[in-house]
């Protein structure tokens, strides 16, 4: 029964990342990619708008990583799009056994009203891991994250 829930999968062919999840709730996002030195993979909710991404880097060693100094370069990019953006709390969510330290925000997004956003960050000592995750904000759930985002984090696989 679980496996026919699980109709979609993606996988990456360079790197240990993979996901199943629900066709007739999530539409693969064409534009992402795969490729040695990094991955990024989309999927989107028609019926609400929700969105989930998964962006997979490799680290530069010229570069220097820190969660700080990428939480503002995100806010700043939401803000240019929603100058009422305001950061709501900082948490930690643990995925695949991994701790990403996430942002929580509240956005306006043009088409599909108030929104609450989740950028989440996992800073590796090779790789670098951000997701992000967009809801309706009148979705009530008594978790961190809505039943629809917690059953495709239970399913994404990162090493």
């Amino acid at each position: 029964m679980v496996d026919r829930f699980f109709t979609g999968h993606w996988e990456s062919d360079f790197h240990s990342l993979s996901i199943d999840f629900n066709e007739n709730v999530w539409r693969l996002v064409n534009d992402g990619h795969d490729q040695p030195e990094g991955a990024l993979f989309g999927l989107f909710s028609e019926n609400d708008g929700a969105s989930f991404s998964l962006d997979y880097a490799l680290k530069n060693p010229q570069l220097d990583y820190n969660y700080e100094y990428a939480e503002a370069e995100f806010f700043s990019r939401m803000f240019n799009l929603d100058n009422q953006c305001q950061r709501l709390d900082e948490i930690t969510l643990n995925i695949d056994g991994l701790d990403f330290l996430s942002g929580l925000y509240s956005f306006h997004n043009r088409k599909y009203g108030e929104q609450t956003v989740v950028r989440a960050m996992h800073i590796d000592q090779d790789f670098v891991i951000g997701i992000g995750m967009a809801w309706p904000q009148h979705t009530l759930s008594e978790k961190i994250v809505p039943p629809k985002f917690q059953l495709l984090l239970d399913n994404l696989y990162l090493h």
